[in-house]
């Protein structure tokens, strides 16, 4: 199974926003946002290494069965960092930003896919024969539409469902299978 971290989350539209501290260095690796409707039945979007490449995938389980819905090249040489994505969902409609400084953002593309969302995370991964184990390191993983408070320790914030802060500067890693 690839890991991933989930909390619980409520159906309504979302804006969220990560930053990978880390780079896809090797082919196979990815790292992303998840969001799931029922075990076996969720949408994965993510950054994924194809060796030269670094690509914003976007692919829909429904039991067994995935189906890629993006796929748009957004890096031309590999191990670039830091990496962000925004996801906004808004109804069925889920809209993909990509960008290296947090600051200019380009819209890569929309998908249309019906999802009762339950919980929402982030997940990393290796894939293929022999894969190079990837650590993924991220800063943070935010909801825009619920910022995050500018005092306080985030760290031990406790988070609601309604997603405020969402995880600070985690570490997770994908070994060798």
């Amino acid at each position: 199974r690839t890991p991933r971290i989930m909390q619980s989350a409520t159906n309504a539209d979302m804006s969220l926003e990560i930053k990978f501290a880390s780079a896809l260095s090797a082919p196979n690796q990815a790292q992303g946002l998840y969001f799931e409707q029922a075990d076996g039945d969720y949408l994965r979007i993510g950054l994924w290494s194809d060796g030269p490449t670094t690509r914003v995938i976007a692919t829909r389980y429904r039991g067994v069965t995935p189906m890629r819905v993006m796929d748009v090249p957004v890096v031309g040489s590999a191990g670039v960092a830091p990496l962000f994505l925004r996801v906004m969902r808004r109804g069925d409609n889920w809209t993909v930003l990509f960008s290296t400084d947090g600051q200019n953002w380009r819209t890569v593309e929309s998908t249309t896919q019906p999802l009762v969302v339950d919980r929402v995370g982030l997940y990393v991964e290796n894939s293929g024969q022999n894969p190079a184990a990837h650590t993924a390191y991220v800063d943070y993983l935010a909801n825009l539409e619920a910022p995050a408070p500018t005092s306080g320790d985030l760290q031990t914030m406790s988070v609601s469902s309604a997603m405020t802060p969402l995880i600070y500067n985690e570490e997770i890693t994908a070994g060798q299978t």
